[in-house]
């Protein structure tokens, strides 16, 4: 498993929900590398942080 960055959650956004967020507004220090749930927050606008919860499955 190589990890799952910011842009490949951004399109996983768009493609599921039809949701666009720019791939620099989640924050995320480094890809993520193991499996299950993570908590990535976004930031949605001036002082305004939205958490989602990301599920990393093996292919």
């Amino acid at each position: 498993m190589v990890g799952v960055s910011s842009k490949e959650i951004a399109q996983g956004l768009e493609k599921e929900y039809q949701i666009k967020i720019d791939k620099k507004k989640i924050d995320l220090d480094e890809t993520i590398k193991t499996l299950g749930m993570k908590t990535v927050e976004i930031k949605l606008f001036e002082g305004i942080i939205g958490k989602l919860k990301v599920d990393v499955i093996a292919k």
